[in-house]
């Protein structure tokens, strides 16, 4: 698309925004457009250059995502003495920008000029109107000169990855500055000394080679709300400063950063997030009034040896706390924490003892994680009302739960005990909410917790798999369980009793080598689609099932169990593998299964009689079932067999494509 030339003398508006099939601007008789106030060409994709032009009103000039515009256009005089906004952003393959005049700007936007190689020269180096600059991701941009910026308020270098040199101010001044973000300045290694008394935010984070943090005149940041200087890896110290309005504070994964800045008066009042994540080699905290923080998190400060003492011990705003991977802290002070609601001290290998709760009350705790923690031996009496997650799971050395007050956890929906080696016993609880329960590898516990009333109406998921020494668990209502494990409870005797005998819900229950289990009593499994018995060696019957039916059952493993002798008729829809092998007293079965296409009864030297063979059947492995009876036999050949090969006294019926992908008997 063309506009042909015109006579434009009046204009004062022009808009050629989003015609992306535009490819050349309109010449304009006499250059002239002196009256002109706002151009617009934003996002005019094909357009390559615009020719010469006088525009001495000019106010706002708006070029944003040309992005085939090649050259700046050509101001003739270089004049834009009216001009306010000046946005290039996003015109990917400009290069330079010609000498301006830009006395009255307020506004540069040169952002995603990835092509950008140098920052327009201009006149007299000023641009005492600026206030917004942004030349973030200009990508091969390595400096800016020298500029008068007394009214700039907001500064946006990020993502300058070639920039090597913060540009200099004259005077040093940027007192009304109010946003400063140097972001992802990777190749930035120092920036000089300013003054920043109106400054709320300043971002250095990713500046990976930014070795000192800025001297600031008077030590004075008294108006900055943000500091984020985190993943500066290289920068080891930050001078003292006065920071009485900071709400923000983020020194994360700044991997050398040896110590902690001093803060004149220890004073963070305001402070509502403090991150000193992955500090690697920080050893202490000064002590700091911290009566707003809402936020600490230190996580992953792997030297650090004390937790910082706390002015007052009040940290009465406090709602999240992380500590978790602090491998050589060993102790908490006394803390007041009356609104805290998550606590993770997970990983914290040397703490030896829980933090003292003043006045034990924790009203408003949801998250409790102190996972891994191989020292720690007990947790005081606490009161939890609100605790949604307890996790203590790899605590080695725990040798006794806490103490609840008032044995009440209701609004507890997940408890995580596994690989508590030295947990004997869990006090009665009440845990009307509970979903999660997992008291896994819990070698040493003898007896499952009491539970008030027997209740665990809303738990889904229950795990109490490898507690060796676990002989019995009380009668339980479960009307909502999914999942249910017992295996390798190689102590235990007897099956719980399931309240009326349901659990309608359940979707898988594995009993895996319960060795001394010797029957399971009726149940109802209307949902139940994979049931696994497997190394229950003292097993001598199989459950009772109420009405027969397992109708979504797809996985019956009974492998190993020894003393079984028979299974009852039971319906089976939905089965699809089978495996009784090594059952050496079972002599025969009968079920009702048409789907199913794997079958195995290795070694089952007692079997005589496979009495039907699903239509379905992939698979049948019957190696070493040396009692089958000739008729039996014969019905297998006689319904699978294509060909045969005898080799070394076993016989191999092979591919079946259509019925039996393969059938092994002895």
């Amino acid at each position: 698309m063309n506009i042909p030339p015109l006579k434009l003398d009046s204009l004062e508006t022009l808009d050629l925004s989003y015609c992306p099939s535009l490819e050349s601007s309109p010449i304009v008789v006499d250059k002239c457009l002196e009256k002109l106030k706002t151009l617009n060409v934003s996002s005019c994709c094909n357009l390559r250059s615009i020719p010469p032009l006088k525009l001495y009103s000019l106010e706002t000039l708006d070029l944003p995502h040309c992005h085939n515009l090649e050259s700046f256009p050509f101001i003739v005089d270089g004049f834009l003495g009216k001009l306010k906004t000046l946005n290039v952003s996003s015109c990917r393959i400009l290069r330079t920008i010609p000498p301006l005049k830009l006395d009255l700007l307020e506004t540069l936007d040169l952002s995603h000029c990835h092509s950008l190689e140098s920052f327009p020269t201009v006149v007299d180096d000023f641009l005492g109107n600026l206030k917004i600059l942004n030349v973030s991701s200009c990508c091969y941009l390595k400096s800016i000169p020298p500029l008068k910026l007394y009214s700039l308020e907001t500064l946006d270098l990020s993502h300058c990855h070639s920039l090597e040199s913060f540009p200099t101010v004259v005077d040093d001044l940027l007192g009304k500055l109010k946003i400063l973000n140097v972001n992802s300045c990777r190749n930035l290694r120092s920036i000089p000394p300013l003054k920043l008394d109106s400054l709320e935010t300043l971002d250095l984070s990713y500046c990976h080679s930014l070795e000192s943090f800025p001297i600031v005149m008077d030590e004075f940041l008294g108006k900055l709300k943000t500091l984020n200087v985190s993943s500066c890896c290289n920068l080891r110290t930050i001078p003292p400063f006065k920071l009485d309005s900071l709400e923000t504070l983020d020194f994360s994964h700044c991997h050398n950063l040896e110590s902690f800045p001093i803060i004149v008066d220890g004073c963070l009042g305001k402070l509502k997030t403090l991150n000193v994540n992955s500090c690697r080699i920080l050893r202490s905290i000064p002590p700091l009034k911290l009566d707003s923080l809402e936020t600490l998190d230190f996580s992953h400060c792997h030297s650090l040896e004390s937790f910082p003492i706390v002015v007052d011990e009040c940290l009465r705003n406090l709602k999240t706390l992380n500590a978790s991977s602090c491998c050589y802290l060993r102790s908490i002070p006394p803390l007041k924490l009356y609104s805290l609601e998550t606590l993770d001290l997970s990983h914290c290998h040397s703490l030896e003892s829980f933090p003292i709760m003043v006045d034990g009350f924790l009203g408003k705790f949801k998250t409790r994680n102190v996972s891994c923690c191989s020292n720690l031996r007990s947790i005081p009496t606490l009161k939890f009302d609100s605790l949604e997650t307890l996790n203590f799971s790899h605590c080695h050395s725990l040798e006794s739960f806490p103490t609840v007050v008032d044995r009440f956890l209701g609004k507890l929906k997940t408890l995580n005990v596994s690989s508590c080696d030295n947990l004997r016993s869990i006090p009665p609880l009440k845990l009307d909410s509970l979903e999660t329960l997992d008291l896994s590898h819990c070698h040493s516990l003898e007896r499952f917790p009491i539970v008030e009333d027997g209740f665990f109406g809303k738990l889904k998921s229950l795990n109490v798999s490898s507690c060796r020494n676990l002989r019995s668990i009380p009668s339980l209502k479960l009307d909502s369980l999914e999942t249910l494990d017992f295996s390798h409870c190689h102590g235990l005797e007897s099956f719980p009793i399931v309240v009326d005998g349901f659990l309608g819900k359940l979707k898988t229950l594995n009993v895996n080598s319960c060795r001394n289990l010797r029957s399971i009593p009726p149940l109802k499994l209307d949902l139940l689609e994979t049931f696994d018995l497997s190394y229950c060696h003292s097993l001598e019957s199989f459950p009772i099932v109420m009405d027969g039916f397992l109708g979504k059952l797809k996985t019956l493993l009974v492998e190993g169990c020894h003393n079984l002798r028979s299974i009852p008729p039971l319906k089976l829809d939905l089965l699809e593998t089978l495996n009784l092998s090594c059952c050496y007293s079972l002599k025969s079965f009968s079920l009702v299964v048409d789907g199913l296409w794997k079958l195995v009864l290795d070694d089952c030297k007692e079997l005589q009689e496979i009495k039907v063979i699903p239509p379905c059947l992939r698979m049948l492995s019957v190696v070493n079932c040396m009692s089958l009876t000739s008729s039996c036999k014969s019905k297998l050949l006689n319904q699978v067999m294509i060909y045969f090969i005898f080799i070394c006294n076993v016989f191999y019926i092979l591919f079946d494509v259509v019925k039996l992908k393969l059938i092994i008997y002895y």
